[in-house]
């Protein structure tokens, strides 16, 4: 009995041991060198860390009103991405929107990313108009901080990819982003020539007729979970570029956008979120708003981009903009008559 006594008193001072040291003196280290312990669990969606980057695409050839920036900085954007315009003369209009921002006391340090016209002009090779050197020159000169160099639909070409990321390489200095479809970013070997992974779309959502937000949580944790796999396996983010269409039912879409936004706040490996192209027009019809063009949706991005839930170095400030949001009405490009 005498042993029993022994072994179990050995047994609880064991089991103390072990609980202080895993429970007790790691909180009680990190306090004092100012340091968080990390854990193996699950991210927690929702809470925590904001994305540094984050947006809405502007179209070059309507330019945006000072009104019209200022409610996007308001609803905390902190980048200004630009579709490479589809005009005659695509230059001259990026190049005219680049110095509007610029002269802005607004945005003149807002970052800017340039994107490959909306529709691309391919999906296998260069979805720019010009020969990709050229792009990665002008981007250069105008001072983007940004370049998305694909939109691949398809099995990418390695060799193709590799001259090609080479080249831009020695021409534009900021960033790049290789992005394409959920299917042809899995086939990508070529990650150490870029900075950012990009996803632009092809998730398979919710077959049900009127999902709820968590049925839709769900299906794109699923899938920035495999992302942000690939993503940590090569040492980069992600960025998330492109998004479902505006349904035609409004409160669908607001479900998906608030299910996209919760899922990849906390995430640490996705670093942006940029939406689907707006056009900004003077005086559009009522009756031709698209869906993503309602208050209700800018007033989700503000609840949800809020600075002050972000890094304090990643997050632009917004305590020196408007206090009080403006609502300009956007117009969808989709809806737009050809010019």
């Amino acid at each position: 009995m005498k042993h029993l006594g022994n072994i179990l008193f050995l047994i609880l001072c064991f089991a103390l041991g072990v609980g202080l040291a895993k429970y007790v003196i790691p909180p009680i280290v990190s306090y004092f060198r100012g340091t968080t312990p990390t854990s193996s669990s699950s991210v927690v969606t929702g809470v925590g860390r904001l994305m540094p980057y984050r947006g809405i695409a502007l179209d070059p050839l309507h330019s945006p009103t000072a009104p019209a920036l200022q409610s996007l900085l308001d609803h905390h954007a902190t980048v200004l991405p630009l579709h490479y315009p589809t005009s005659a003369t695509p230059e001259a209009h990026l190049t005219n929107t680049v110095q509007l921002l610029r002269a802005n006391p607004a945005t003149r340090a807002t970052p800017l990313m340039l994107l490959p016209p909306d529709p691309p002009a391919s999906g296998l090779m260069n979805p720019y108009p010009k020969p990709l050197l050229e792009i990665a020159q002008q981007a250069q000169r105008l001072g983007f901080d940004f370049l998305v160099v694909s939109w691949l639909s398809a099995p990418p070409d390695s060799t193709y990819w590799q001259n090609q990321l080479t080249e831009v390489r020695q021409h534009f200095t900021g960033k790049t982003i290789v992005a394409g479809d959920y299917d042809s970013i899995t086939r990508v070997n070529f990650w150490h020539l870029t900075d950012y992974i990009g996803t632009t779309g092809g998730f398979q959502l919710s077959s049900k007729a009127d999902p709820s937000v968590h049925d839709l949580r769900v299906a794109w944790a699923s899938h920035l979970d495999t992302l942000e796999s690939i993503a940590r396996s090569q040492g980069k983010n992600l960025f998330i570029l492109s998004q479902p269409a505006p349904a035609a039912n409004p409160a669908l879409l607001l479900k998906n956008y608030e299910a996209l936004l919760l899922e990849t706040k906390g995430r640490l490996s996705t670093d942006g979120i940029f939406f689907r192209r707006w056009s900004f027009s003077p005086n559009p019809a009522a009756d031709r708003l698209a869906a993503n063009s309602r208050p209700e949706i800018l007033t989700l991005f503000a609840s949800i981009w809020k600075s002050e839930s972000a890094s304090p170095d990643s997050s632009t400030p917004s305590s020196t903009l408007n206090a009080n949001p403006l609502f300009p009405t956007f117009e969808d490009e989709n809806t737009t008559e050809d010019r």
